[in-house]
């Protein structure tokens, strides 16, 4: 969905677009998933307690939701904890989202500068869909020109394939674009893709882990982002020291 006309005002040299991940980078979604997997342990009658440090890794590599519970808890039990989350996940997981904090300030001011917005992410769920029960996410939806999802592309990150299928819906090249992500496998993506790309620290990823993928740049928080706007992007390397 394209927002409403925004006075244009300086926009960087070289770049068209920012892809942004969602979870963890847009939207806080770390309570939500502790929850969900609580919820349905105690409603089996299953030990289990969620392991922030473990699940954080896991994602930071790209493993599924199926893949963290057969590392937390085996495969026998992840495939019942598996079904009764199917049962809970919308009300509990919804109900622990939230739009991280300064997002619809940071879009705004990228729509000021006429750089496009893309979303990418490994998870199968659109802003359209999550913001019937989180209204919230209608502050961000506006901005946004282009959505992608796992379930557009053949493969999920760390693979390229969905930062170039952004790019194509954009028509704009992966070189003039800014990928923006918490997560090893954000970062992966993006420069497999040949995009300029950002850590961001709100999420699982750690700065240790992140500044192995070398990013372009790395900030605590996505407001942080502005700042990199009016900078050149040669300049971005000041941020990883």
């Amino acid at each position: 969905m394209v927002m409403e006309t925004l006075q244009i005002i300086k926009r960087p040299k070289k770049l068209e677009a920012f892809i942004f991940d969602l979870e963890g980078t847009l939207i806080e979604t770390l309570e939500a998933y502790k929850m969900v997997f609580e919820n349905a342990a105690e409603n089996l009658r299953i030990p289990f307690k969620f392991n922030k440090k473990a699940f954080c890794e896991l994602v930071d590599r790209g493993s599924s939701e199926e893949e963290i519970l057969q590392n937390l808890v085996g495969k026998d039990l992840a495939l019942r904890l598996m079904e009764e989350i199917k049962k809970i996940s919308i009300k509990v997981f919804t109900q622990n989202t939230r739009v991280i904090d300064g997002v619809d300030y940071v879009f705004s001011e990228i729509k000021k500068r006429g750089l496009q917005i893309a979303i990418f992410t490994n998870m199968e769920y659109k802003l359209g869909s999550l913001k019937v029960y989180v209204p919230s996410v209608a502050t961000i939806e506006k901005f946004v020109n282009v959505e992608v999802t796992r379930m557009d592309v053949k493969r999920k990150k760390p693979a390229p394939d969905g930062v170039f299928e952004c790019c194509k819906r954009l028509g704009v090249p992966p070189e003039k674009c800014v990928v923006v992500g918490d997560s090893s496998v954000d970062i992966k993506a993006g420069k497999a893709a040949g995009a300029l790309t950002v850590a961001v620290l709100s999420g699982v990823g750690n700065l240790e882990n992140l500044k192995k993928e070398k990013p372009d740049a790395i900030i605590p928080s996505i407001k942080e982002l502005v700042s990199l706007l009016d900078m050149d992007v040669t300049e971005w390397k000041k941020t990883l020291k």
